[in-house]
């Protein structure tokens, strides 16, 4: 039998990122944005200097995500996680010809899942985490999975993006990491036939 259980994570994160009153005021507004996630990421990658070799995918919307960046990243291992083996074989049949990607089960609120997931795949420069955490309402658990990935799945100077469907344009936007302040919190339109979504950015300093 697969015993679940959380890992203890330490009570502060050393990777806070420092920036000056007026820096956050000109990076973090809740303002509705059009602009793709593609380009989004493109923007933080060259505010933070970051050098992309190896990109994790994580969630629902991997299809649409990976189309977006592979345009972008062609050369870069990418890996694509799910917790459903249904969604990564259409996955597969989808992208069959591309040779960049693996795909690998894993459910993100199983400690010990995410800590042999660390073992087999080691740390990435980009993760994206899409339409997961907010159908998870323990927010314990929430926040165990984002400090988990951000402390043992980001690099260097690495970036987490996390892409939450929202129900209301006013609803406020959850802390994942209480003591690491976002490169990015604002709201996008991945395609044009959706609402709006919540998207927090974090770097790894």
């Amino acid at each position: 039998m697969n015993e679940k259980y959380e890992v203890n994570l330490v009570e502060s994160d050393k990777s806070v990122i420092k920036n000056s009153k007026k820096k956050e005021s000109s990076i973090n507004n809740h303002n509705f944005v059009s602009q793709d996630l593609r380009s989004i990421i493109k923007n933080c990658l060259l505010k933070s200097n970051t050098k992309i070799n190896k990109i994790l995918l994580i969630g629902n919307k991997s299809n649409y995500i990976y189309d977006q960046l592979h345009q972008v990243f062609s050369d870069v291992q990418f890996i694509i996680a799910n917790r459903s083996v249904k969604t990564l074989n259409l996955f597969n049949n989808k992208n069959i010809e591309e040779k960049n990607y693996l795909v690998h089960f894993i459910d993100v609120f199983d400690g010990r899942a995410l800590f042999n997931f660390t073992l087999k795949f080691n740390k990435f420069d980009l993760v994206i985490i899409s339409n997961l955490y907010n159908h998870n309402e323990n927010k314990k658990r929430i926040r165990y999975s984002a400090r988990f990935i951000f402390k043992h799945l980001i690099k260097k100077k690495g970036i987490f993006c996390i892409v939450n469907s929202i129900q209301d344009s006013e609803s406020s936007i959850f802390p994942y990491l209480k003591k690491v302040k976002p490169l990015l919190n604002n709201k996008i339109k991945m395609k044009i036939s959706e609402g709006p979504l919540n998207l927090t950015i974090y770097v790894k300093k």
